[in-house]
């Protein structure tokens, strides 16, 4: 169903901006403009290219030719955005010497952003010179649209006549909701209104200009801030900040508008459809006029090409011996390439190391005593062997040691080891424990250790010990001398002196123990025989 659609749409030439609308800067670069037109005049007669921009290009510290369709190319300019770039931080630029950028809008939408690769020939984009950290590719969109959402622009390409290039044709594009939320109707509200307007005042029914912001960085029109996704209504003067740039979005007063019919088509809503269980089957559905020997050819839905593997490559490699996957990866690190064939041809090497060492009877060992083994014991094994020493060395040559840890720890993997769950840690100090499929090796019994010197201490018997009943005699001479009992308990020098005379003795300070040999009384029960026959004087004779 097609329904017709009056839009005015204003195609008219931009006008010049007055003196009071553009920065000094700006007026007095204005006033050399002829000095310039003259020079690139004497260039075009020397044969030289113009240097004329084309349209939808910004150019710095140069003025576009205004007020008229002669500045861009013939085409109508819809509206002008005119204004400075100023960075306080960049020091090529002197303090009040800010750089005029401006530029005629020549097509609908427009898309302001920064520069980048298929943006070269694109007539909708505007490439923004600096600034390149805070402008995306698709920074923010100027275009025109209606109350009801739906937007006049070049929308559809048409494709030229007899060989000549497509041609883009000016449609009306309906609004459609965003991913998620089809079906919902536009909401008038949704759009930031002109200063001196209340949110909830009407939009005009004849179509006006807006900006989207599609940057993550806000754009800043009039006084109001502008976030992805949202849109802002736009008209003659309002002030647009973008980034660095300080834009004056301008219309033309010069020229009438001009109304045009546009037709677009109604999509009807449909009614959802009931689904019957009947008919999500597959088979079909036989009438009651059709013969019973008469057969329904069904036809089956074209069968998918299958993907492209390495199953093929990966099967013949399993049927190479070691000995020839080492010298394909000796030749694939003495050559400038590395293809997937020389990778699968490492990771196939890499797991059927990793197989043999789990058939070792050290890493057997390393793996029942100390709950698993780690990826360096593994390393170790194979660079002391015989036959896989190189195999480090081969691969390093062409990947990173990070790469080449990761190709390990994938090989010891696909060989059948599983992480030990007792012992969490990094990968390469994660313990791995041995495959199921590996046959264990037994354990060697260690050698005996050498019995250790045993100093025996002689038992002494029973009848080197001296009885209690032995006489004094049988004492060996090791034995400490006794004391008699009284010789504690007798009385110093000094008091027998004292008790006899009633004087002590004059140079005696300290009193000393008594002498045996000089007590008259002495208890002889507990002294030795020996000491007993040397303290009796020897008779006289």
């Amino acid at each position: 169903m097609f329904e017709g659609f009056v839009l005015p749409f204003c195609l008219r030439c931009c006008r010049s901006p007055t003196p009071k609308e553009l920065p000094a800067n700006k007026m007095e670069e204005d006033k050399d403009m002829h000095d310039e037109e003259n020079n690139d005049q004497d260039m075009e007669d020397d044969g030289q290219e113009d240097t004329t921009p084309t349209s939808n290009q910004t150019q710095e510290k140069k003025l576009i030719k205004l007020g008229g369709s002669g500045c861009t190319d013939g085409k109508p300019a819809y509206a002008l955005l005119t204004g400075i770039w100023t960075d306080n931080d960049d020091d090529s630029i002197k303090k009040g010497e800010e750089i005029v950028v401006d530029f005629p809008i020549t097509s609908l939408p427009i898309v302001l952003g920064r520069k980048w690769g298929s943006t070269a020939k694109d007539p909708h984009h505007v490439s923004l010179p600096k600034d390149e950290k805070l402008l995306s590719r698709q920074h923010a969109c100027i275009f025109f649209r209606d109350e009801k959402g739906g937007k006049l622009g070049c929308y559809e390409i048409v494709s030229g006549e007899s060989g000549s290039a497509a041609t883009e044709k000016i449609v009306y594009k309906p609004y459609e909701a965003d991913a998620g939320e089809e079906g919902s109707a536009f909401d008038p509200n949704s759009i930031y209104r002109l200063p001196g307007m209340k949110q909830t005042d009407p939009l005009p029914k004849n179509g006006f200009f807006a900006i989207e912001c599609l940057g993550r960085h806000t754009i800043k029109v009039g006084d109001k801030k502008v976030t992805k996704g949202n849109q802002a209504m736009l008209r003659d003067g309002i002030p647009i900040q973008i980034a660095s740039y300080c834009f004056y979005f301008l219309l033309p007063k010069d020229a009438p508008p001009i109304s045009q019919s546009f037709q677009y088509q109604v999509k009807n809503a449909q009614p959802k459809k009931e689904v019957n269980s009947e008919s999500t089957s597959s088979k079909p559905k036989i009438s009651d006029e059709t013969k019973p020997t008469e057969k329904i050819e069904v036809k089956e839905p074209p069968s998918k090409k299958p993907k492209k593997t390495d199953e093929s490559y990966m099967t013949r490699l399993d049927k190479v011996t070691t000995q020839e996957l080492l010298s394909q990866l000796t030749a694939a690190s003495e050559s400038e390439e590395w293809s997937k064939d020389d990778q699968l041809c490492s990771a196939t090497l890499g797991m059927r190391i990793a197989r043999e060492a789990a058939k070792d009877g050290n890493i057997q060992k390393i793996a029942r005593t100390q709950h698993g083994v780690t990826q360096r014991d593994i390393i170790d094994w194979y660079k002391n062997h015989a036959l896989y020493s190189d195999f480090e060395r081969l691969m390093l040559s062409k990947i990173e040691y990070k790469s080449y840890q990761s190709s390990i720890t994938k090989a010891i993997q696909r060989a059948g080891f599983t992480r030990n769950e007792s012992n969490p840690g990094k990968t390469r100090f994660t313990r791995w424990d041995l495959p199921a499929d590996v046959e264990l090796v037994p354990i060697p019994a260690s050698p005996p250790r050498s019995p250790r010197a045993q100093i025996k201490t002689p038992k002494k018997s029973e009848e080197s010990k001296p009885s209690e009943k032995a006489p004094l005699s049988t004492i060996p001479p090791s034995v400490p001398k006794l004391i008699p009992r009284d010789v504690m308990n007798k009385p110093t020098l000094n008091e027998v002196l004292m008790k006899e005379t009633g004087k002590a003795h004059e140079n005696e300070e300290v009193d000393s123990p008594p002498d045996i040999k000089s007590s008259t009384t002495v208890d002889t029960e507990d002294i030795p025989l020996s000491e007993l026959e040397k303290a009796q004087p020897p008779p006289k004779l």
